[in-house]
């Protein structure tokens, strides 16, 4: 194994002043560095540390007031390394976490680090483990923590795929899912519906399997997820391709979920029922205010549009 030089004195007096957890993982990416295997093409090394010190040339300190000085006469891997954990350090790259996020209105792909796609449906956010978290602990570089809705589409890995929500963890290998896990009052659970493969879905108490077509759910305040159930995937999912899809959700839902989805705002006024339970499909091809106007009709309520969306009323 290749042997590190000891952290210089300049790096050890900024790691002194994190946090103890941030300073143990980046000792840790320290120590792990010294069993990466040489580079063979000195000239690339060279060249890229030329690179690096004309960069640094441009100010005499670092972004935390670590001067680096470096000869390049004796320059090495470790070197060149060295001078790398300082930007990582005095920067804090190594602690940054990946957010990535889908604002109301709109849907994002994200392309994650190991191969395996998200879909983020519209107000969801996903968040990784940052570079030093995923340096310590290898076995948990494919965990991610999930507010709202995503489908994954995972490939196959020897170390677990993991999703956590506020309340639930799913668990696999290498398949297709959905996961629904927004919080809007009326519904709060984790949802998890299977497109292909296997999937282990985890409460804090119990967990259970679900195969290919299954779904089960995690309500908010249960510790054990649902009994599995065969669902119609291709129309839990259709929100993929820009559709609206409503199956036995309360009406307070059904409008979180239009403002979500449409970034707009749906007021209610007068006595609404918003417990009253709704089940709806619309293809891509329509407008909110056709939604909006078959749900005032179907539930006895008008509505008028107002500035960025709706006003929903009932009886007064």
């Amino acid at each position: 194994m290749s042997q590190l030089p000891e952290i210089p004195q300049e790096v050890e007096q900024h790691l002194a002043s994190l946090d103890p957890d941030e300073s143990r993982e980046l000792r840790a990416v320290w120590s792990l560095l010294g069993a990466a295997q040489p580079v063979v093409d000195q000239g690339v090394i060279e060249a890229g540390w030329q690179d690096f010190r004309s960069r640094v040339a441009e100010t005499a300190e670092s972004p935390t007031g670590l001067r680096l000085v470096v000869s390049a006469t004796r320059l090495t891997r470790w070197a060149a390394v060295a001078a790398a954990i300082l930007v990582v350090v005095g920067s804090g790259l190594a602690l940054r976490t990946p957010v990535y996020t889908a604002a109301p209105g709109e849907q994002v792909a994200v392309d994650l680090r190991d191969g395996s796609q998200v879909v983020l449906n519209a107000g969801s956010r996903l968040q990784g483990l940052s570079l030093a978290q995923r340096v310590v602990n290898p076995e948990r570089a494919r965990e991610y923590v999930l507010d709202g809705e995503g489908f994954f589409d995972v490939e196959k890995g020897t170390s677990p795929f993991v999703v956590s929500t506020f309340n639930a963890r799913v668990e696999v290998l290498g398949t297709r899912f959905d996961v629904r896990a927004y919080r809007d009052g009326f519904t709060n659970a984790t949802e998890v519906v299977v497109e292909e493969g296997v999937v282990e879905l985890g409460g804090s108490s119990r967990s259970v399997e679900l195969t290919q077509g299954m779904s089960s759910v995690v309500p908010q305040g249960s510790t054990v997820p649902s009994v599995p159930v065969a669902v119609d995937v291709e129309r839990v999912v259709s929100w993929k391709a820009k559709s609206f899809s409503i199956l036995d959700r309360p009406l307070g839902t059904v409008f979180a979920e239009l403002e979500r989805r449409f970034g707009v705002e749906i007021r209610v006024r007068g006595e609404v029922n918003l417990e009253a339970r709704k089940t709806l499909y619309y293809s891509a091809d329509r407008s909110i205010e056709s939604i909006v106007s078959d749900l005032a009709q179907s539930a006895g309520l008008t509505y008028r549009p107002i500035l960025n969306g709706f006003e929903v009323s009932g009886a007064r």
